[in-house]
């Protein structure tokens, strides 16, 4: 015991007279707050109670009726035990409990009218080195037995209360349920634990704990009508768990190196000392983060670290890109941060910009900050009150004023993302309409040449046919043959603007065998020198064996025969006119080159001799032609999986090289 200068009262009463000083303050304050409220009063009750009991046992240290200061303990233990039980009864909600609960009393109201008769504790013993030692009496087993069933009750009403409760009233369970732990662990570890290995030295611990469980639950009653003391509570509980911790990691060690050693008390106290020290060095930080992390969860007050925070919502701002991820990951950052519930991003901005035209955040529950972007303002961040209570500090508003400047570049890069993807889906929905009225008008196009070529055959048919009746008894058959002609010229041009559509729009379709193209090609050649024969054209043909191909052989032989055509009718008159027909294998591919030294094609025409009714205007023999023949060859080609290429250069001739896939063996 450490006893003051010319007193018989020792540091630890004079701690423990502080606490029953401010138990009886709280408890009459809160008391008089409510008086005629069930919570109020059941409170007020547990607080008496536990002042008498922690007075009695001062008065059992310092004064000589030992016997009457112990009675004085027990009954205020008593008391104790009846506001605990009501008050776990009626706290959070405050309602009137049946009077079937109040049958509960009648054990402790027993206990208390027999404690005067020394019953419970016969007497009690004070020793010169070692706290006051009671002697158990006939009914200290009953004593025990009803104070047991009291607390367990109690905790389980309250355990109850906690699992139904919600909003505020889970956070005044928290509170009362936090400092209930505290009080009971300090009371099991001093006045239990210690005690029962022999060590009475730190007893006076137990009670002085208690102000822990009643400021607690004194704040959780009146928690709105109070300043915010919890960041020193939280402080405080922190503090004298780590010293609870240190001191049993001390008594256990002295009993440790006491054994192992061998030694004296002082050598054991001596080296447990050096150890604890060394472990509390590098513990103490471990040890208290951890504690404000546990305790955050009632006390929401563990501090932010400003990089990491700003680093994650950092790596939001910067790897989303459009504005809904960019708010919904923010909010939750900044809600887990702020431990708040209420976290707003505002893009309509004329209201508040008009009210709040600055940050509104250190000192206001509230805090409201302006985004900006080139002093143009894009939204107002808005946070709503902590769930701590607690104004919003200087750092906060430094944080906030850091992250609405990068939120500001984010937000406007997301805004220009969804312009740039609101105009490039506007540019597909006009593309998407204008190749609907292409089609559309392609479809109408092809519809009108096909009805308007099948108008044209019925009349040039009637026409020849009245043709051929007057040539009969005409005296100048002549001009009628030259008029059946130019019918004859219409007619074949018009089947082959029909052939043209046909094959643009797939209305054909052409069954597809495997064709050996030599064999092809070599009755072709035949009637192809009985016609170069006759326009005095010499014809070269090289044909190979290159496999065969999947085609048709009427449209293989239509493609040849235009090529050909062409090739013969376009000779030059400065020169003997000549046509070169190879085939040969190269690769997978069949090659057919067809080429002559004839007139030749412009480098201005040559990207337009496949389009339909183009006639070169350099070349006065093309405009016999219907420019018909090549779009039809290009046409087949394209049927077949195949690809034509055409080189040439004006005077010298020209050279059409078509591949065609060759079917595997």
């Amino acid at each position: 015991m450490t006893q003051l200068p010319s007193t018989g009262i020792n540091l630890e009463e004079i701690l423990l007279l502080v606490v029953i000083v401010s138990n009886l303050a709280i408890g009459i304050f809160v008391f008089l707050r409510k008086p005629k409220n069930i919570i109020h009063q059941s409170f007020s009750l547990a607080v008496t109670g536990i002042s008498f009991w922690s007075f009695g046992l001062v008065l059992t240290e310092t004064q000589h009726h030992i016997e009457r200061y112990t009675t004085l303990s027990l009954f205020g233990f008593l008391v104790l035990l009846s506001g605990f039980l009501l008050f776990a009864k009626t706290f959070p909600y405050g309602k009137i409990p049946h009077k079937s609960f109040f049958l509960h009393f009648i054990p402790i109201i027993f206990l208390a009218v027999l404690a005067p008769f020394n019953l419970i504790i016969t007497k009690t013993d004070l020793l010169p080195t070692h706290p006051s030692t009671p002697t158990n009496g006939p009914l200290f087993p009953v004593f025990a037995l009803v104070s047991l069933f009291v607390i367990v009750e109690s905790i389980v009403l309250s355990v109850r209360s906690y699992l139904r409760s919600s909003g505020k009233a889970r956070l005044q369970m928290n509170y009362l349920l936090f400092g209930l732990s505290v009080f009971l662990l300090s009371a099991g570890i001093f006045d239990i634990l210690l005690p029962s290995v022999g060590f009475f030295e730190l007893t006076f611990l137990g009670p002085i704990s208690s102000i822990f469980y009643i400021g607690l639950t004194a704040y959780a009653i009146i928690r709105h009508e109070l300043l915010d003391i919890r960041i020193v509570i939280q402080r405080s509980l922190i503090y004298t768990i780590v010293l609870i911790l240190i001191v049993t990691v001390y008594l256990l060690l002295i009993v440790l190196f006491g054994l192992i050693l061998g030694t004296t008390t002082d050598t054991s106290s001596i080296v447990s000392a050096g150890a604890t020290t060394i472990l509390g060095i590098g513990g103490l930080p471990i040890i208290q983060t951890y504690f404000e992390r546990w305790s955050d969860s009632i006390f929401f007050k563990c501090p932010y670290n400003y990089a990491e925070v700003m680093h994650s919502l950092s790596r939001i701002l910067h790897t989303n890109h459009e504005k809904n991820e960019i708010v919904a990951g923010a909010t939750r950052i900044l809600q887990e941060t702020f431990k708040t519930n209420n976290v707003c991003f505002l893009f309509d901005t004329d209201i508040f910009t008009q009210t709040y035209p600055e940050a509104r955040v250190a000192g206001f529950r509230n805090a409201y900050q302006p985004i900006m972007f080139e002093k143009s303002s894009i939204g107002v961040l808005t946070l709503g009150p902590k769930k701590s209570g607690d104004f919003y500090t200087q750092k906060d508003a430094q944080f906030l004023a850091t992250f609405a400047v990068q939120a500001a570049i984010a937000l406007t890069k997301a805004e220009l993302y969804a312009r740039v993807q609101n105009y490039s889906a506007h540019l597909e929905r006009l593309v998407a309409e204008r190749t609907d009225e292409i089609q559309k008008l392609q479809e109408e196009q092809k519809e009108a040449m096909i009805t308007i070529s099948h108008n044209l055959q019925t009349p040039l048919a009637i026409i020849r046919g009245e043709l051929e009746i007057l040539s009969d008894h005409s005296e100048n058959p002549t001009q009628l043959l030259a008029v059946q002609k130019s019918i004859d010229r219409v007619s074949g041009f018009i089947r082959q603007l029909l052939r043209v559509v046909r094959f643009e729009h797939s209305l054909d379709q052409h069954e597809m065998t495997p064709i050996a193209l030599k064999p092809l090609l070599q009755e072709q050649i035949d009637y192809f020198e009985v016609v170069a024969e006759d326009k005095h054209i010499t014809l070269i043909t090289d044909i190979a064996d290159c496999g065969s191909i999947l085609g048709n052989k009427k449209l293989l032989e239509e493609l040849v025969t235009n090529i050909v055509a062409n090739a013969m009718h376009y000779r030059s008159p400065l020169r003997d006119g000549h046509v070169t027909i190879t085939l040969k294998k190269s690769g997978h591919l069949a090659l057919l080159t067809i080429s002559d030294n004839g007139a030749g094609i412009s480098a201005d025409d040559l990207p337009h001799i496949f389009d339909r009714f183009y006639r070169a205007p350099q070349n006065p023999a093309s405009h016999t032609g219907s420019g018909l023949g090549l779009a039809i060859a290009k046409q087949i080609v394209t049927r077949h999986n195949g690809c034509i290429r055409v080189t040439s250069t004006l005077h010298e001739g020209t050279t059409f090289s078509i591949q065609f896939p060759i079917l595997s063996q």
